[in-house]
């Protein structure tokens, strides 16, 4: 099997997970008698230990060369963490268990990125065509998710996560090891570019770009189901946001060579404006399926701006680090901190939370604008 059939099948396998997870883990802890308070503080938890555990492991990978063992290691440690969630009982185990099993999920993304995009460069290999694997498999997991959730009990959700974390693991033992991370002798330094005036600004129109979902990833399901709409509806809401999301990544290369990453994420940006207004607006299915489709602007056209502005200003010694600082500051910062306010907030006001996101949409806007001034397009040395 060639290196593109096995990033492809790994990224499927990954994103099997997060097809359930993402879009039911609320609606588990939602059954195990979580209120949304302790929901927030148990998802936020799962965002504030990628702050240090994603570039925990861009960090080892970079000088040690050793991708795929720690790949298969996180895998395992996150489908046993899904185990224990099976028996666990009270808000501080929950809490606990959530931490080690996103510590251990979430950095296998940019790991799995930043060895894409290695391929990209040396092999040609489109990071767009790879990774639409991963949103098909999230699509087609959120559906067979929905429908076995309209006639099963809750718990088939960490079922699902058990196996397919599992199966990650075993995929990743067929995924290559860079030579280029093996043959440096002293890991390039990360402190100039963590000075970098155009980095700095990435990061932050990133975070908030992302912060802008926190209401979407903790309540959405729960709040679609409580105007009445069906597991296998919000199963299919989810992933015809993701269908929307693979339909951009099919033209992902010709997008990112025309549209530099600040065009990209400011795209993104007003998509979320208009997503989050509707979503706050109304739980009408028509107005639902509109919404979901803006998911291909306010996550697909931000990641592929992301992933070209990586790909392109940081060199090859820092890329595995590169990543993970992105994944810390954007999904553990920003969303470690919009989470858990996002908690109290729609148990108070209900769907008019999502107007809450927008404003991080607008945010967003106004940092992609600054960036498309700041960055000049070209990668920071690494010495």
């Amino acid at each position: 099997m060639g290196v593109r059939s096995r990033l492809a099948l790994y990224y499927a396998a990954l994103f099997a997970a997060l097809g359930v997870g993402v879009p039911f883990w609320p609606v588990w802890l939602e059954s195990r008698g979580l209120g949304p308070d302790a929901i927030a503080l148990v998802l936020g938890a799962g965002q504030w230990v990628r702050i240090v555990a994603s570039p925990a492991a861009g960090a080892y990978v970079d000088r040690s060369g050793r991708r795929r063992a720690t790949m298969v290691g996180m895998a395992i440690i996150a489908s046993l963490a899904f185990v224990a969630f099976d028996h666990a009982a009270g808000l501080v185990l929950f809490v606990a268990l959530s931490a080690l099993a996103n510590g251990a999920l979430i950095p296998l993304i940019p790991l799995a990125d930043s060895l894409t995009l290695t391929r990209e460069k040396s092999h040609g290999i489109s990071y767009g065509s790879i990774r639409l694997w991963g949103s098909l498999s999230f699509i087609v997991a959120s559906l067979v998710a929905g429908e076995l959730l309209a006639i099963g009990p809750k718990d088939i959700i960490v079922w699902s996560l058990i196996a397919a974390t599992a199966v990650t693991a075993v995929v990743a033992l067929g995924l290559p090891d860079p030579p280029e991370s093996r043959s440096q002798a002293r890991p390039a330094p990360i402190g100039k570019l963590l000075r970098q005036k155009s980095f700095l600004v990435f990061l932050a129109a990133g975070a908030m770009a992302q912060a802008s979902h926190s209401v979407y990833y903790a309540f959405g399901s729960i709040h679609w189901a409580a105007a009445g709409h069906s597991p296998t509806i919000v199963g299919a809401l989810w992933a015809l946001g993701v269908l929307a999301e693979v339909a951009l990544f099919v033209v992902g290369t010709r997008l990112t060579t025309r549209f530099s990453p600040a065009t990209l994420i400011a795209v993104g940006s007003i998509g979320g404006l208009v997503r989050w207004l509707i979503l706050g607006s109304t739980t009408s299915l028509d107005a639902l399926v509109v919404a979901q489709l803006l998911h291909a602007a306010t996550f697909g056209a931000v990641h592929l701006g992301a992933m070209r502005f990586l790909s392109s200003r940081v060199p090859m010694g820092l890329a595995a680090r590169g990543q993970t600082i992105y994944a810390a500051v954007v999904g553990g910062g920003a969303m470690g901190i919009a989470i858990p306010l996002a908690g109290p907030l729609y148990r108070v006001v209900g769907g008019a939370a999502f107007y809450y996101a927008a404003g991080f949409s607008a945010v967003a806007l106004g940092l992609a604008l600054v960036l498309g001034f700041v960055d000049d397009g070209r990668a920071e040395a690494a010495s």
